[in-house]
């Protein structure tokens, strides 16, 4: 397995439909260039192979993100990297669209990709229309765990103290102006950039506790 990911470009690549996942997450069906070809990279074939008959699976059909696309502001090119199942190595994909409707696609798979539930001050309030009650849900690449106090001793001055629980229903219930004064610490402190990263906490209501947010957008 070789230390540095290799870099393939979309020109001249065949395009079809792929279910692509970043971390646990299943972002959905994305027309887009297929990796090369070869034996090595089942993926890269322009009509899917024939699925395997004990299990069913189809090889290539899934692509495995290891990290949210970037983009050329000027050109609308993305360059993301992902690990191929068949080699175990990791690629770095730039796909550069050719056609408007190519445009269109790249431009839904990156805001699909990179989409958060909020990013700055103002969404947050956008989101909390509501006065309340609401949960704080700490989203970990999706992977979700809930505020269960509201007390900041017993989230910052208890080093063994569990603040987080992994049953909504055991979840500290609060008001949306809670929320907007627990925030800015929680991120500074445990969340990372709000513009770069996937790692963060965001305001739900208690019956969609459990909801992934994305799903929505998808439905769009």
């Amino acid at each position: 397995m070789s230390d540095e990911p290799k870099t393939i470009t979309s020109r001249g690549l065949p395009r079809r439909s792929f279910l692509v996942s970043l971390g646990s997450v299943f972002l959905g069906v994305f027309r887009m260039p297929a990796a090369p070809g070869g034996d090595a990279a089942p993926a890269a074939r322009a009509e899917a192979p024939p699925a395997d008959p004990e299990t069913g699976r189809i090889a290539g059909t899934l692509r495995r993100l290891v990290g949210r696309p970037v983009k050329s502001g000027k050109t609308g090119a993305l360059a993301w990297t992902e690990r191929w199942e068949e080699d175990g190595e990791l690629h770095v994909m730039l796909w550069q669209p050719e056609t408007d409707e190519e445009l269109a696609e790249a431009e839904r798979f990156y805001r699909i990709a990179r989409w958060r539930s909020w990013h700055t001050t103002d969404d947050l309030k956008k989101l909390l229309t509501d006065p309340g009650p609401w949960l704080i849900r700490y989203n970990l690449g999706e992977v979700f765990n809930w505020l269960n106090t509201v007390k900041e001793e017993e989230i910052y001055d208890d080093p063994d103290a569990l603040f987080l629980t992994n049953d909504p229903k055991a979840a500290a219930q609060m008001s949306a102006a809670t929320v907007i004064k627990l925030m800015p610490r929680l991120m500074s402190t445990f969340g990372n950039n709000p513009e770069e990263g996937w790692i963060y906490f965001e305001p739900v209501k208690p019956e969609w506790a459990a909801e992934n947010l994305r799903d929505r957008l998808l439905k769009e």
